[in-house]
């Protein structure tokens, strides 16, 4: 899939050729099948200041100065396919392991 398609008029899931499942702690879904799915809540945005980045060679890229935007996030949810222990059994089963992590105000 070209970087030149847009969610907005496109169906990206169906352009790439995967399909949406539900996730269990955001509304946001996940890839069906993937042998990792990482459920996130974004705590921050940052924008990339191009007069910070260390490689100047860099700015080639960015010509139209569409610095990229980082999220900081919290995993909330892992869902990792994991290869059965037996040779036999052919299919995957599927290990959670869910956050427990809480948020805390200071005093």
């Amino acid at each position: 899939m070209s970087c030149r398609v847009s969610g907005r008029n496109t169906n990206t899931w169906a352009a790439a050729g995967i399909a949406p499942q539900t996730s269990e702690t955001i509304p946001v879904g996940r890839v069906t099948g993937a042998r990792l799915a990482l459920e996130c809540r974004v705590l921050a945005t940052v924008d990339l200041d191009p007069g910070l980045v260390l490689d100047p060679s860099s700015h080639a890229l960015y010509r139209r100065g569409d610095w990229h935007r980082a999220f900081l996030g919290e995993v909330l949810a892992a869902r990792i396919a994991v290869q059965p222990a037996s040779p036999r059994s052919s299919s995957s089963f599927l290990r959670e392991a869910v956050s427990t992590s809480a948020w805390s105000e200071p005093p």
